[in-house]
């Protein structure tokens, strides 16, 4: 029962962000969605569109022009197994994406199940409204390409069967299952392999402490699972070298070793395009993992907005963790493991940042996900473990709490979007008043024009973000479009939604477009103030931009003041990263 709970509201948080949160770094949208396909998965969509290609070939990144190219950094498990599917692609995909993201849920929802039975009430339920309400897990729960799921199972599957593991006979079974577990998620890409190896070592020593076991059979049991993640990862690296050579005819072992090379020990200043020692570069950008939120409250997709930073998720599992240790006599036994365990889980974590350098370095947008294994679901149960010294009814509040939260924003959704509808409209109407009768712009207006490119120009993983990826080709869904990003501001300092509307015109003619709205942290800090839906991605149709003219884009604010949107200075020649 707790299970199905446990999973159902971690599922619908991750895959249809009912909390309202923020499901990015820096271009952030926090509404209900649907068809999420997750970070990434542009790779495995083209893929999984070229049905004529062997049955074992890797993923496939598509470039400018629809020019396509095979991604031989992984083997590429999602996108074989997902392509050996009959079904269209436009159907399997997101049935594939939901179903990773089902499968993500399950596995730690099983893990705070665990806690809750073997550190008591409330420990599993407050670690459960916490993950729900974590915005690291939104990018990468439904992700054909991270396959979330994989990458916590290792970890899963020593805190959940480690206590029927006696005897030599069983413990075999269960290194076999971590091995086959770590060689999966390799499969799928060796991105945070040191963390997925490491982290079974949390597990084990949190049952072990329980158990009072004798340090010398702690360090052991670390290394059995140590070695068989290690044996995984040497499995992964032999497949995949089998793959260069029989399926792509290339040399696997230098086209790996130079993959590793770059993302280990080259200079993390030439590979960021950031300027520095490299040790500053690099602890600058270690340091930024900390100021990502770890935990966020929407309250309704912007009427609350607050974060809580990784680094106060952080301060407070250690700080708790230490207290524990000091005070271990008086505590159960179960608690004070734990303690260890949130500590090992954090440096497992920061193994991957520490040894992939570079690999931290330009990603700082993914890279959170690191603490999502396994150290975020330990320091949740630690915060549930701390809370039940104080009231344990607190763990099912937590619960109803986001289940009413969820169904208010769910019921709410359809009235947000006729709302929008209805100020799109009013807004078209007013720059189609404008460009009857011109007037100067309107200075409670302001915003720029970042980029501008044809949509077959645009990155796949931006598109596959956007959802303008036709999943049947793998490549824009309208090459011809033009795709513009910048952001927008107006209108009332406490709106909770976006106060200003953006309206494309070709030639004298208002013309209907897709468009998406984020939110703009780099905007918000110039001005000083929160805007939400600041950022803005509209996508113009070819067959509008085929009748000829000018494309001009305008921002209209809720009282119809009406302001031409022109391009930034130095602005960039290809769009941002939609992180």
């Amino acid at each position: 029962m707790r299970l199905g709970v446990y999973a159902a509201l971690l599922y619908v948080s991750w895959n249809h962000n009912l909390l309202g949160l923020p499901d990015r770094i820096g271009w952030s949208r926090d509404g209900v969605r649907a068809g999420a396909l997750g970070s990434e998965a542009n790779l495995v969509a083209a893929r999984v569109a070229r049905p004529d290609l062997p049955a074992l070939h890797p993923l496939i990144l598509v470039g400018p022009g629809d020019h396509w190219q095979p991604y031989t950094s992984q083997v590429g498990l999602t996108g074989i197994v997902v392509a050996a599917v009959p079904l269209p692609p436009e159907w399997v995909v997101p049935a594939a994406a939901a179903a990773m993201a089902l499968a993500a849920a399950a596995v730690v929802a099983a893990v705070l199940v665990g806690g809750q039975r073997w550190l008591g009430p409330p420990a599993g339920d407050i670690g459960c409204a916490l993950a729900a309400a974590s915005p690291a897990f939104l990018p990468v729960a439904p992700s054909l390409y991270w396959a979330l799921g994989l990458m916590l199972l290792p970890f899963a599957l020593v805190w959940c069967l480690a206590p029927r593991a006696a005897g030599r006979g069983r413990c075999a079974l269960l290194a076999a299952a971590v091995a086959l577990a770590v060689l999966a998620k390799c499969l799928c890409g060796y991105e945070y392999v040191t963390t997925v190896v490491l982290a079974p070592v949390a597990a084990a020593w949190f049952h072990l402490h329980r158990a009072a076991a004798p340090l010398g059979r702690r360090v052991a049991t670390a290394v059995v699972v140590t070695v068989a993640g290690l044996a995984g990862f040497a499995g992964a690296l032999g497949l995949h070298v089998a793959q260069h050579q029989f399926v792509m005819g290339t040399d696997g072992v230098a086209a790996i070793r130079d993959r590793a090379t770059a993302r280990t020990v080259a200079d993390p200043t030439a590979e960021a395009g950031a300027s520095g020692s490299r040790v500053r570069v690099a602890a600058r950008c270690f340091w930024g993992f900390f100021e990502q939120p770890a935990v966020s409250v929407a309250g309704g997709f912007g009427r609350v907005r607050a974060d809580v930073p990784l680094k106060w998720v952080a301060g407070a599992a250690l700080a708790l963790a230490a207290a524990a240790g000091l005070a271990r006599a008086r505590l159960p036994r179960a608690a004070v493991g734990l303690a260890g365990a949130v500590v090992l889980g954090l440096a497992a974590g920061v193994s991957w940042q520490v040894l992939a350098v570079n690999h931290m370095c330009v990603h700082d947008h993914l890279n959170r996900v690191v603490f999502v294994v396994p150290f975020l679901p330990l320091a949740f149960l630690a915060v549930g473990t701390a809370v039940g010294l104080l009231a344990r009814w607190a763990g099912p509040a937590a619960l109803v709490l986001v289940g009413v939260t969820m169904a208010v924003n769910l019921a709410t959704a359809p009235g947000r979007a006729a709302d929008d509808d209805a100020d799109q409209r009013a807004a078209e109407a007013a720059v189609a008043d404008v460009l009857k009768a011109p007037r100067p712009a309107d200075a409670r207006v302001s915003g720029v024009v970042d980029s501008a490119l044809p949509a077959g120009a645009v990155p796949t993983s931006n598109l596959a973000d956007f959802g303008w990826l036709d999943l049947r080709t793998g490549a824009a869904a309208d090459p011809g479009a033009l795709v513009v990003q910048g952001w927008v501001a107006g209108g009332p300092l406490r709106a909770t939604r976006p106060a200003t509307r953006v309206v494309a015109v070709v030639g004298d003619r208002v013309v209907p477009c897709d468009q998406l709205r984020f939110r703009r942290r780099d905007v918000e800090a110039a001005l000083g103030r929160p805007v939400p839906g600041a950022g803005y991605v509209v996508r113009v149709p070819a067959a509008a931009l085929a009748t000829g003219g000018a494309l001009r884009l305008f921002g209209v604010g809720p009282d119809g003041a009406v302001t031409e949107l022109t391009a930034a200075a130095g602005a960039p020649a290809t769009p941002p990263a939609a992180p």
